[in-house]
């Protein structure tokens, strides 16, 4: 790739080091789209998605403007984990930032004024548990910016939408997130979910950077292969967590299934003396994930059942 596509993101320093943003930039001019990988510095599957990006977009002549910011916090993904240690905040969490705060917040004040130079913005996410390729979509009290969310969602087609309860206790510390406060001021903004990367497969990783392409001629960047009018699967997503610890080991649970309230999904073998200890679904829905085999703490998600939105 030639180097003339890389360009920097000042974003703060960590004693001697530089914590800059790389960017990767194909084309000028509107329309502009940007697309984030390492929010979370665990949830490292943009960047394979951008490897391929980048494999088709430096071929192609493009009408506009595709940014990929590489890592979005590179001082969490220094240490692999969710949040920077230097102040332990979620990125994701603290809206428009702030210019005078700790780093998270100033890194945030930067990733957000940086975006709103953009038309469209497309973070990608991984959960922690099996998961179906996921839009995570967030009415706000712009029509205009919904309506483009949406079809760029259709564009994309993920198995399933994730949508929210405006007045849910839950969902409310949703409204904190980068995409919330960008689409609330008019840039319109959602987050892509997957497996993490060490589960996803190949066939998946194909139809998410398929679906990322398909956004981008959406937008008009590139020439557009057909309207898209998919009918999106839309849910309210309900997490069921550990109340208390030990060994978690799901059935063989298929992903998209109808469970039924008082369904088994999986057993803990408590600690320390082993015991067996049924989990069942409180409520009937669509099993929408469910954690691999893991030791797992109070507290710790195990599963999610969604509700048709």
């Amino acid at each position: 790739m030639n180097k003339k596509y890389l360009q920097w993101l000042s974003a703060g320093q960590n004693g001697i080091f530089n914590l800059d943003i790389p960017i990767l930039t194909f084309g000028q001019g509107n329309p502009k789209i940007v697309i984030t990988s390492s929010v979370h510095g665990d949830e490292p599957i943009g960047i394979v998605l951008m490897i391929k990006l980048v494999e088709y977009l430096q071929h192609q002549n493009l009408s506009g403007t595709v940014s990929l910011i590489i890592s979005a916090n590179p001082s969490a993904q220094f240490v692999k984990q969710r949040v920077s240690p230097q102040d332990f905040k979620d990125l994701n969490r603290v809206g428009k930032g702030n210019p005078k705060g700790n780093y998270t917040d100033r890194l945030g004040y930067k990733l957000f004024n940086y975006f709103k130079e953009y038309d469209f913005v497309v973070n990608m996410h991984e959960f922690e548990m099996h998961t179906p390729i996921t839009a995570f979509y967030q009415k706000t009290d712009n029509i205009r910016v919904n309506d483009r969310i949406l079809n760029a969602i259709r564009a994309f087609s993920p198995e399933i939408v994730w949508i929210t309860r405006q007045k849910n206790d839950w969902d409310m510390q949703y409204k904190n997130t980068l995409d919330y406060v960008l689409s609330s001021e008019g840039i319109p903004s959602f987050i892509i979910e997957t497996v993490q990367l060490p589960f996803i497969k190949k066939d998946e990783i194909d139809s998410v950077v398929k679906g990322l392409i398909s956004i981008i001629e959406y937008m008009g960047i590139l020439p557009s292969k057909g309207n898209n009018r998919k009918l999106l699967s839309m849910f309210y997503r309900n997490e069921y967590t550990s109340d208390i610890a030990g060994y978690w080991e799901p059935l063989e649970n298929h992903l998209l299934k109808a469970v039924k309230k008082g369904d088994l999904i999986g057993e803990i073998k408590t600690f320390p003396y082993f015991e067996r200890v049924p989990i069942y679904s409180t409520i009937s829905g669509i099993l929408l994930q469910v954690r691999h085999r893991a030791l797992v703490n109070t507290g710790m998600s195990l599963f999610s059942i969604g509700q048709k939105g």
